[in-house]
Formats: structure tokens, C-alpha cells, sequence
């Protein structure tokens, strides 16, 4: 059954039902704790119930309900106690529809409210699990911690995250997470070490080879990081994000030629996604100096298209500078410099930007002198 406006309605008016109107069904959420106590977390999940899952599910028509459900408390225990006893079985990637649903209440006008429950839920659900086995203690963090990232508070995701990871080592979901918000914070050394423990744990989960790839690459290592990637490909020859990184990991290592040829391959696969694969395949292009068959490309760009990405507009600055267009190419720059200031920087440019060889270069020519040094 679609979850339109109109049904998810017709929940409310069945929670209502079960409650005083406008408030959550507490005695329910009550019984949730209760059989959590118990470890009969199945049976948690039963009482939640197919309409407590639909709800928990659906972000979009909640953000579309906002004037209707700031008026109906307790939807937080709702998506958080659905997440909870996901990761509690064993299953968060279930679980992280349940978390998006809940941080997505932040846009529903609910900041204080939910901040205000989430800390509550957190000093609950830790006395809830204080005298458990350490290994559903480590599900509650890697929930938590989670939660929190969601959150954009990547402090206590590490923190919780960190906690979990030592209960349970073996937890590779959670191992995974750690590492990318390590990844995330700058932590590339730490974050290194979690990705190699996680692919110890499972060396063939291609995702886990991707996001490693990115690490090794930003260390400096894009020999080991295409290696990575490459394995991720043959396992999983169908994962666009992992197919993208591979398309910059070949330019990155000098085979733009068969950077070109492999995301021509991914354009194939993957027709909805060519406007935005074709853009990314200026490095290639560039790079083996086919500047007219960039050109081609940048001209299909929309002013829009180069005010909404810098990557994209400073790539097609490249282009319009070695297709003799160099007024052009300067305007482009200009604003760059004032939008992106650390685009003067050569490390912002190699490692953000992905910028190097000839195209580093030429964009570097085109930078504006000012009376600093430019590094």
C-alpha cells in the first residue's frame, strides 16, 4: 500500500485511537521497555507493529504532514525503539531507514523537542541495557552512535561508536561505521586501521573495499587505493559510487584512457545517470588533451550548473582556457576565488578537487595574483 498523505492519516487516527488524542501511545512504548528488559525483543518488535514501521518509514510525507503531526507527540519513540530493536537483531542495515526517519523529524520542527527525547531515550535505553551481555550492550552504541552521526555530532558517534567496537570487536557493521566517521573527522591513520579490521573481518564486502579505497587514496596511496577498488568492482560490478571512484582513481594513477573507456562502460549501465557521468569524465578528457570533446560537454552546462558545483565549473574554466576561451575561463575563476578561497592552495586543489598533472596546471595559470603568497 503507498504511504500517501491520506493514509498515513488514517495511522494517526489509529494511534489516536489507542491514546489520548494527540499523544503517543505510552502505554505501548511502556510495554516496549518491558519486554526489552526481558530480552524478548522479538516480541518488542511485534507490539511496534506494522503501522509504528510504516510511520517510522516514511520521511517525505512526514515532512509533507508538518502543521498535522507537530500537533502528535511521541513519533520519536516510534522511529527510535524500530531502529533500536533492528540493531539489537542483528540487522542495522533495516535499522538505518528508522534513524533517517527519526533525525528527518529535525525538519518537521521538532529540533528542541527531539533533542530534548533523544538524550532521554539514550539515559533510558543505557540503564535498560546496563546489566545485558556486551554483545547487545555493543548494538545499543553502534544505535546510538549512529544516531548521533545522523546528527551531525560525529564526537559522540565516535565515542559511542568506539565503545561498541570494543564490547565487540567482531561487530563488522560497526566497525565499518567507525571508520568513516574517523574518515570523515580527519582521523585518516585511525581510520585506516578500522577499515583493514573490518576487511579482516570480511574481505569481500565491496563497499568496505570502496570506502577504504577513498582513505588509502587521501594517504597518498593510490596504488593500493585502485587495487581496493578494483576488487570492489569485480565483487560488485553494479555499485555506481564504487564505479565513480574507480573512473577517478584510474586518472588519478596516469590511465585516463582507460578511465575514459570505463565510464563510457558505466554510462551503458547506468542511462539515467549520463549527464552527471559524462561531467565527471572532463578529468579523463582533459587529461589526455581531447579538449574538444570536453568542450562539448562543458557547453551543455547551464550557468546554474556551474554556480550549483565549483568542481564542475573549475573543470570547465580548464576546458574554456585550452579551447583558446580565456576570458571566459577568467570570469569562472574570479568567482571561484571568492566563493572557494582554498582554491588558491595546491592541497585543496590535489586532494578535494582531484586536480593534478596538466589540468593542475592550467587552473593554477588562471588563478587572479593578489598581493599574498599563493601556495
Amino acid at each position: 500500500m503507498p504511504r500517501t498523505p491520506k493514509t498515513l492519516m488514517i495511522m494517526l487516527f489509529l494511534f489516536a485511537g489507542t491514546a489520548h488524542a494527540g499523544q503517543a501511545p505510552a502505554g505501548t512504548i511502556d510495554k516496549v521497555r518491558q519486554y526489552i528488559a526481558a530480552d524478548q525483543f522479538a516480541a518488542a518488535g511485534d507490539l511496534l507493529a506494522k503501522d509504528f514501521q510504516r510511520l517510522a518509514e516514511s520521511q517525505d510525507t512526514l515532512t509533507q504532514l508538518r502543521q498535522d503531526l507537530t500537533l502528535f507527540t511521541g513519533v520519536e519513540d516510534v522511529c527510535l525503539y524500530s531502529a533500536l530493536i533492528a540493531y539489537v537483531q542483528g540487522t542495522p542495515q533495516d535499522a538505518y531507514r528508522y534513524v533517517g526517519a527519526a533525525t528527518g523529524l529535525l525538519d518537521v520542527g521538532w529540533q528542541e523537542s527531539w533533542h530534548a527525547r533523544f538524550g532521554q531515550f539514550r539515559r533510558e535505553s543505557e540503564e535498560l541495557f546496563s546489566g545485558k551481555s556486551d554483545s547487545l550492550k555493543a548494538r545499543l552504541y553502534h544505535m546510538i552512535g549512529d544516531v548521533c552521526i545522523a546528527l551531525k555530532d560525529q564526537n559522540d558517534g565516535k565515542m559511542y561508536l568506539e565503545k561498541s567496537c570494543t564490547l565487540d570487536p567482531r561487530n563488522v557493521a560497526a566497525v565499518l561505521d567507525l571508520a568513516r566517521v574517523l574518515r570523515n573527522m580527519g582521523e585518516l591513520d585511525a581510520s585506516k586501521k578500522e577499515f583493514q579490521n573490518a576487511l579482516a573481518l570480511n574481505p569481500r564486502d565491496p563497499k568496505a573495499l570502496s570506502d577504504a579505497a577513498v582513505v588509502f587514496n587521501a594517504m597518498g596511496d593510490s596504488v593500493k587505493a585502485l587495487e581496493l577498488i578494483d576488487e570492489s568492482v569485480r565483487i560488485d560490478p553494479d555499485d555506481i559510487r564504487t564505479r565513480i571512484n574507480r573512473m577517478l582513481f584510474l586518472y588519478i594513477n596516469g590511465r585516463s584512457a582507460e578511465a575514459e573507456r570505463f565510464g563510457a562502460e558505466t554510462i551503458r549501465r547506468f542511462p539515467r545517470d549520463s549527464v552527471y557521468l559524462k561531467r565527471l569524465s572532463l578529468y579523463a578528457l582533459l587529461d589526455q588533451h581531447k579538449y574538444r570533446e570536453a568542450h562539448s560537454i562543458v557547453n551543455g552546462l547551464s550557468p546554474s550548473d556551474l554556480q550549483k558545483n565549483a568542481v564542475f565549473a573549475a573543470l570547465g574554466a580548464v576546458t574554456y582556457a585550452n579551447n583558446g576561451e580565456r576570458e571566459q575561463a577568467a570570469a569562472i575563476v574570479q568567482r571561484l576565488v571568492v566563493e572557494q578561497p582554498a582554491c588558491r592552495e595546491d592541497g585543496f586543489l590535489r586532494n578535494t578537487w582531484w586536480f593534478t598533472r596538466d589540468i593542475l596546471k592550467t587552473f593554477k595559470g588562471l588563478l587572479p595574483r593578489h598581493s599574498g603568497t599563493r601556495k
